[in-house]
């Protein structure tokens, strides 16, 4: 018989957990339901042929006040009038349909390697019940390679996949069983189309939509750096009469950091109080005890006796039932790493007037003479004269030295075909600059899939997503400054010159602070580690590596980062 299971982890390693699932009903509540989390704890089993509802389970914000379940309701009314962080299942007919909303961070995986069609939303349950073992190499290189800006519907494991976020995905229960996804919301679609709200507005919808959805008594913590994206939340929190504390990371031994200074402007500005914590107390001895019950290895799980211990200070001087609220996603989903390919939308959209001064800002911004910011003119045109493997190859596809030669072939942009690259090849004449952000956008909705902390980010939903889109590319910089729009309207509410600030934040230091700390128990993880002893990496040079970013070298750094994480992913599970 076709079973739908939801699974939870706990019954992994009891001998008849296969019995047990036979005596569950799976009884959801149907639009509207709580936490995604409540339902997802359950080990649940339901006969596809017993019912035929429609259900949507997560935090869903309607895109207007219309009922729209009625009986001609199917899956593309929900994706095409809900927005959230949910999942939606059409058990109407024998085709089994699950939309993924597109900025959803709750993962469901399906197994079509035998027979029977089993959909979890643990992979480790799957793997455990089919006693899979055969690693998927080519999505092992490529994650490597990219990590989670490729969001793909392949897992680290054969036969066992994803459904894509804002893609439908349909099953055919006549066996052999047919999969087939689609995308049901379309970036590119939204590209210069006005989309009605301003990028405040925008925000400020994305928290209240949160808020209005979410009515558990907790107290609101922002994690505050001081930077214009989570400096933007706290003063639309005390816009909204949303009452929060601030929590900021300092840095003791970056002598030149400024973080804590602008936090606290930021903080008294909104009269809130801050709390503020030194890095390098939280950082070792590294340990994988408690790590969360993660579907795929991710840069979390080498932060994760930080964030355990962030978390830990949190529940004793902050309170046990805290909201923490970030500003996460912002520098992806506005551009804020300018592309020099803008220049080639500016020429394509405005033309050569104004071009010699937009590649003047972005060299400013870049810290760049400007001739390397008109080298993507020139790479356009030899593009066009060879094919573009080789031109990726020749330009500067840098693989790390320390991956083996032939587990080199399986890293190609080809292999695992990411989403982006699926509709920009449904979608014709997306400028250059505008597919790298479409790109970034949906590596900033990878970067907090498995989302097991629970935490809030306003940035990266459909509302600001959506407006963001319909920016042309070379209109995130004005003026020398990237996120024009944001800072311009914020200063104006503010007079704050914090929302002029140019400096970066210091948290990509915390990686070198980590390795550093705990260099001995890494450098075992790794040399002796799975992906060691089975001849992907080289020994010698993956060694040099390590000891070049520990003394404070990037030395192909997220390779590194995605290498302990999927050493730390295979190690625990």
């Amino acid at each position: 018989m076709t079973r739908f299971v939801i699974v939870r982890k706990s019954l992994i390693g009891s001998s008849n957990y296969l019995s047990k699932f036979k005596e569950l009903q799976f009884q959801p509540k149907e639009y509207n339901s709580r936490d995604i989390n409540l339902y997802f704890s359950m080990c649940s089993v339901v006969n596809i042929d017993q019912s035929k509802k429609i259900y949507v389970l997560g935090k869903v914000y309607q895109k207007s006040t219309k009922n729209i379940f009625n009986d001609k309701t199917d899956i593309y009314t929900i994706a095409k009038t809900l927005r959230g962080d949910f999942i939606a299942f059409d058990l109407s007919d024998n085709v089994i349909k699950i939309y993924k909303s597109p900025t959803s961070n709750i993962d469901v995986f399906f197994y079509s390697g035998q027979s029977s069609l089993i959909i979890s939303s643990n992979i480790i349950f799957l793997k455990e019940l089919f006693k899979e073992d055969d690693l998927d190499f080519p999505f092992l290189a490529n994650y490597l390679k990219f990590g989670t800006q490729r969001i793909v519907e392949n897992t680290p494991y054969k036969n066992i996949n994803q459904v894509l976020p804002g893609f439908i995905c349909s099953i055919e229960l006549e066996q052999p069983f047919s999969i087939e996804q689609r995308v049901a919301w379309n970036p590119a679609q939204y590209i210069t189309k006005n989309s009605g709200m301003g990028i405040i507005e925008s925000l400020e919808n994305s928290i209240l939509d949160y808020f209005r959805s979410d009515n558990q008594s907790r107290k609101n913590l922002l994690e505050l750096s001081g930077g214009i994206d989570s400096s933007s939340i706290a003063v639309l929190l005390l816009k909204n009469n949303i009452k929060f504390d601030a929590f900021n990371f300092f840095h003791s031994e970056v002598p030149n950091s400024k973080e804590i200074n602008h936090a606290k402007r930021i903080s008294d500005f909104c009269n809130v109080k801050l709390h503020a914590v030194d890095v390098k107390d939280f950082l070792s001895p590294f340990s994988t005890e408690g790590l969360p019950a993660t579907n795929k290895p991710s840069p979390a799980l080498l932060y994760n006796t930080f964030f355990q211990r962030v978390d830990n200070y949190i529940k004793t001087e902050i309170g046990e039932r805290v909201r923490i609220i970030s500003g996460h996603g912002s520098d992806h989903i506005l551009l804020a790493s300018l592309p020099y390919e803008i220049i080639l939308d500016y020429l394509k959209i405005v033309g050569v007037r104004g071009l010699f001064r937009k590649a003047n800002e972005l060299a400013y911004y870049n810290k760049e003479n400007i001739f390397r910011v008109i080298s993507p003119l020139f790479k356009s045109l030899f593009r066009r004269l060879i094919k573009a493997k080789y031109f990726d190859r020749l330009m500067g596809f840098s693989v790390p030295p320390w991956i083996n030669g032939e587990f080199k072939e399986n890293i190609d942009r080809n292999n695992l075909q990411s989403i982006q690259e699926r509709i920009l090849k449904e979608e014709q004449g997306v400028p250059p600059g505008k597919q790298l952000h479409i790109k970034n956008i949906y590596e900033s909705i990878g970067s907090v899939a498995d989302n097991s902390r629970g935490i809030v980010y306003p940035f990266i939903s459909e509302n600001v997503i959506e407006h963001a889109l319909s920016i042309n590319s070379y209109e995130f910089i004005d003026n020398g400054y990237d996120r024009h729009e944001l800072r311009n309207h914020m200063y104006e509410m503010t007079k704050l010159q914090n929302f002029w600030r140019r400096d970066k934040g210091e948290t990509s230091g915390i990686f070198q602070l980590i390795l550093k700390q705990n260099y001995r128990y890494i450098e075992e993880l790794i040399l002796d580690g799975r992906l060691s002893t089975i001849g992907v990496v080289n020994k010698t040079l993956l060694r040099e590596s390590l000891n070049k970013n520990a003394n404070g070298f990037n030395h192909y750094q997220w390779p590194l980062i995605h290498l302990i994480s999927f050493e730390i992913y295979l190690n625990q599970y």
